[in-house]
């Protein structure tokens, strides 16, 4: 069996059971196995095939291979002599009496298990043992396993609702959007293109950023959104200022997906102060131009802290394939790096009414 423990969900309180299931269900997704709650912690009747899967699961804090053993003293026995076997060494071994009703205290499990154990030739070390063989006491059973595998830790996803979030081909929107989902969010993704035919085919590194995240974040809905219209009509905006005033339209776009997905907010890549035009004044003036709330997980990462988790999570290679993004499009030599929602607004009123809708009325909804 499979034994995976959760860390934060032990903070919900009276909302825990909610937690719960949607971790248990993103486990039984991931790995096609049955999970079984038993006193805080799931089971899944599955081999080491599943690790790398449930690896990949938000919300788990660790998980072990283990053995399922009789809740008594001789049935401990068998499960660590199981293991030590196995271990190539000496062993040390860790009991947790989660039942307080078996009639002996941790401790005193420890000491019996040894003195049984040594009689079996079993060879066990408190210094610098080889291996450390952890056994749980629980109301039905006793589980014994080995070593531990981290878990992401993090939320279910799911549990925290949905955003829209703009996607890229860039490094900094994906691990943005793994982040996202790391606190239990449903991402559904946002790509504005310059593509006017063969959208699909064109968009395909960005269709291959959305299914390498999927087994982390469960999200494979693409919408790609031209912004060709947008280029046209902004031809009379100031260079300097075309740039947030483009940010401030997605934003625009991205709400009314947003409204069509019941998504509750708007996730971005953008970081603070990593390029010119990332101050906190222009990030003020995009979220002045929408209602929803605009979240930018990235806000405080430097470049490689960035690049660490693109390369963990297997998107550096995908992000590193060449491709047009919209904003490097826009990019001016002086772009303005303090904009005032006002002075936008006024700039705003050269573009024609409905290039919104028009946009969206062009816009194709994919699955990755």
């Amino acid at each position: 069996m499979i034994v995976v423990h959760y860390g934060e969900l032990f903070t919900k309180g009276r909302n825990r059971p909610v937690f719960q299931r949607q971790l248990q269900r993103n486990l039984e997704n991931a790995t096609d196995v049955k999970a079984k709650l038993v006193e805080h912690r799931f089971f899944l009747d599955a081999d080491a095939s599943a690790l790398p899967k449930i690896e990949k699961v938000f919300g788990v804090s660790w998980f072990a291979e283990c053995l399922d053993a009789k809740r008594s003293l001789s049935g401990m026995e068998d499960a660590v002599a199981r293991l030590a076997e196995s271990a190539g060494g000496p062993v040390k071994v860790e009991v947790n009496r989660s039942d307080k009703s078996f009639e002996f205290q941790s401790p005193e499990i420890v000491r019996q298990l040894t003195r049984r154990l040594e009689k079996r030739g079993v060879a066990l070390a408190v210094k610098n043992p080889k291996a450390v063989v952890h056994v749980d006491v629980l109301r039905d059973k006793a589980v014994a396993y080995g070593g531990k595998h981290a878990g992401l830790g993090g939320l279910p996803v799911g549990v925290s609702g949905k955003v829209v979030t703009l996607l890229s081909g860039g490094f900094d929107s994906p691990v943005a959007a793994w982040l996202m989902a790391k606190r239990g969010i449903k991402n559904v993704y946002v790509h504005f293109h310059p593509h006017r035919e063969n959208v699909e085919e064109k968009s395909l590194k960005i269709l291959n950023l959305a299914r390498q995240l999927k087994p982390w974040t469960l999200a494979n809905t693409v919408y790609l959104v031209p912004y060709n219209e947008f280029t046209l009509a902004a031809l009379d905006v100031p260079e300097r200022f075309a740039l947030p005033v483009f940010r401030r339209f997605m934003a625009r776009v991205a709400q009314q997906i947003a409204v069509q997905e019941n998504a509750e907010g708007i996730a971005t890549g953008e970081n603070l102060a990593q390029v010119s035009s990332q101050t906190l004044s222009n990030l003020g003036s995009i979220q002045d131009a929408v209602k929803l709330p605009m979240l930018r997980p990235l806000l405080t990462y430097d470049k490689k802290e960035i690049i660490g988790i693109a390369e963990k999570i297997g998107t550096y290679d995908l992000s590193r394939q060449p491709y047009l993004d919209c904003c490097q499009s826009l990019v001016s030599r002086h772009p303005a790096t303090r904009t005032d929602a006002r002075h936008l607004e006024k700039l705003e009123e050269r573009l024609p009414d409905g290039l919104v809708d028009q946009t969206l009325n062009q816009a194709l909804r994919v699955t990755a």
